[in-house]
């Protein structure tokens, strides 16, 4: 890679992007609903791949169908079941 010209590894991490968009365009849930809130259909240059990567739920520790499917009262039951019970001991469950 150092042999290469900063237009050309910029060009293979284009293509790169476009080849992995590609085939996971229609296998991956969170990213068809990303990109369909974005109206991304195709990459054609690195920053249309920008928005893919910073949407708000993709950074959430719950799952996004809690929100999706309305179950709100889930969003306050999911730390209870981390590994290390650390937040159990602050939080409780709503009823």
């Amino acid at each position: 890679m150092m042999g290469l010209s900063r237009a050309h590894l910029d060009r293979l991490h284009l293509l790169g992007l476009q080849r992995r968009f590609a085939h996971f365009r229609g296998r991956l849930a969170m990213m068809d609903k990303l990109a369909e809130s974005q109206n991304i259909h195709a990459i054609n240059n690195i920053e249309d791949v920008l928005p893919l990567l910073f949407g708000h739920e993709m950074f959430k520790s719950y799952p996004a169908s809690f929100l999706d499917k309305h179950r709100y009262a889930q969003l306050t039951t999911w730390p209870l079941t981390d590994s290390s019970g650390a937040c159990a001991k602050f939080l409780r469950p709503i009823q």
